[in-house]
């Protein structure tokens, strides 16, 4: 087994036979999966899966050039492009039915979450809960004390309303943080989308296209500092060279040819020759070129890159918030059992003096009962730190806030006590 640029693995095998069947055994024919629409299958006989396929073939080549050969045994680009239903001089000419059938390029961006989606959020902390809940409890106990028994100038409420006002305030600077973070990336992902224009020509007629109004069999100029926008078969180059760091972190520039001077070079003997394969997000450092978009949207390599850190970025606690949790789990297991062992001790001291003294009244045993009920729940209460959620969501708005002022964006206010942890940053020999 030996680990590929791309960081897949491929099996090594000595039999001629497997290797030029490789390519053919690696492709499978998706055109026919969705026979309800006859007259869009009648049109593209090619699916997104197929061609998502062929650009594997290519991250995959080894020594085997295994998208040239795929080329090779379909008689050249022409059958591909006949499938596509596009012309390598004027393009495409429909437009819905090729949406509808291979996809569209816009990048999905989920929608800017509500002020009180980050409120919700920030009330869900687990240290949080247990503040709300223990500042009602000190508030009813002290109301109790004042209109029940008469303690008029019991003041233990101002302990409950100051827990509350603490708790309101790490949840305004924690909301409002992170939901003016959250209206900067939007912004920047938008700019993004819309800055960059490419030439197509479509039905014979150049035209400036947006990357998301792209579509599968395009026919697109590339041209020297493009950033490419989808995975696009090269059909005529001059020079072109790809940076693919972003996507193999290998620094040395890529040639990339057109399948008719590929096969030359194959034939040549050229033990690394070129591929007519360029991949989405890279980067053109040299040379212009025409091609047709293969494949876009969730299809390419971008999107493919983007759903795996999609699905993989699931809602992890940092290093503090699972510490912050654990001590709330203890505070919260010392409290009670404090309360629970107290309860007990007086609970048997009331017993004994009830034995001792048989005089004690109803009223007088079910307001000691009260007392010492009262008493355990102040212990729980007392417990709560009530300062620290306040100290943390402080000093990570403090944190962002320095960030802020060295250029760098925070999306999320956690995320800088994550940075601040970091000991070690590990990178290949292309660096950051």
């Amino acid at each position: 087994m030996k680990h590929n640029k791309y960081g897949g693995l491929k099996e090594e095998s000595n039999q001629e036979e497997e290797i030029s069947t490789s390519s053919q055994e690696k492709v499978t024919d998706y055109s026919n999966e969705n026979n309800n629409d006859i007259s869009i299958n009648d049109i593209f006989q090619i699916s997104p899966k197929e061609l998502s396929q062929i650009i594997e073939l290519y991250k995959e080549r080894g020594e085997n050039f295994e998208e040239i050969k795929y080329f090779e045994k379909q008689g050249g680009i022409e059958n591909l492009l006949k499938k596509l239903d596009t012309d390598k001089k004027n393009g495409i000419s429909s437009i819905e039915q090729r949406e509808e059938f291979f996809g569209s390029n816009k990048i999905f961006i989920k929608p800017l979450p509500s002020f009180c989606s980050f409120v919700e959020e920030a009330i869900s902390d687990k240290m949080i809960i247990i503040l709300i809940i223990s500042s009602i409890v000190e508030i009813l106990i002290s109301l109790f004390n004042i209109f029940v028994k008469g303690e008029y100038n019991n003041m233990d409420w101002l302990d409950g309303v100051s827990i509350i006002i603490a708790v309101i305030v790490v949840v305004m600077v924690g909301s409002i943080t992170n939901y003016k973070k959250e209206i900067k990336f939007h912004k920047l992902n938008n700019f993004e989308n819309q800055s960059t224009k490419y030439d197509v020509i479509r039905n014979g007629v150049n035209q400036e296209l947006h990357s998301d109004d792209l579509l599968v069999g395009d026919l697109i100029k590339i041209y020297n500092g493009d950033i490419l926008p989808a995975d696009i078969l090269l059909i005529k180059g001059n020079s072109i060279k790809i940076d693919e760091s972003s996507l193999t972190g290998e620094s040395t520039p890529v040639k990339k040819n057109s399948y008719e001077k590929c096969l030359e070079e194959i034939k040549e003997g050229n033990k690394n020759p070129s591929s007519n394969i360029l991949l989405c997000s890279t980067n053109v450092i040299e040379g212009n070129g025409l091609g047709i978009v293969l494949a876009i949207g969730e299809y390419s390599q971008k999107g493919i890159i983007r759903g795996t850190i999609d699905n993989a970025q699931e809602d992890n606690k940092t290093p503090l918030e699972n510490k912050l949790n654990s001590i709330a789990d203890k505070i919260g297991y010392f409290g009670l059992g404090s309360a629970i062992i107290t309860f007990i001790a007086l609970a048997i001291q009331l017993v004994f003096e009830y034995f001792q003294t048989s005089s004690m009244s109803f009223s007088e045993g079910f307001n000691k009962v009260l007392r010492i009920l009262i008493l355990c729940v102040s212990i729980i209460v007392v417990a709560i730190p009530e300062g620290l959620p306040l100290a943390v969501t402080l000093s990570l708005a403090f944190s962002i806030k320095k960030l802020m002022d060295r250029n760098n964006l925070v999306r999320k206010m956690h995320a800088c006590e994550t940075m601040d942890g970091s000991n070690y940053i590990c990178t290949d020999k292309t660096g950051l």
